[in-house]
């Protein structure tokens, strides 16, 4: 792929997440890993470029399915509000 300027502005990490774990079913179909999805209703936006962040949770995403394969589990996605009200997300696999 061709690198990208990247550009910074306001980014729901839900959205990013959904559009990821999307992307991932479709490579893995046949694991019986359960996704779960547990977005903050105050979580604020992050500031990056949706393209390179959704393409970093491919990534984790993808090695949980990897580390789990044959296997059941759930991976788990979540977004909150950190202390100083930065966005958090956090990937988690069983």
């Amino acid at each position: 792929s061709r690198p990208s300027r990247g550009e910074r502005r306001p980014v729901d990490l839900g959205e990013v997440c959904e559009q990821a774990v999307f992307l991932c079913r479709t490579q893995h179909k046949r694991a019986a890993i359960q996704v779960e999805l547990a977005f903050a209703d105050d979580a604020p936006r992050a500031l990056g470029d949706s393209n390179q962040l959704q393409q970093v949770v491919v990534n984790l995403v993808s090695n949980a399915f990897g580390a789990l394969d044959g296997k059941t589990g759930t991976i788990r996605l979540s977004t909150a509000r950190g202390p100083s009200g930065e966005a958090r997300l956090r990937v988690q696999d069983s």
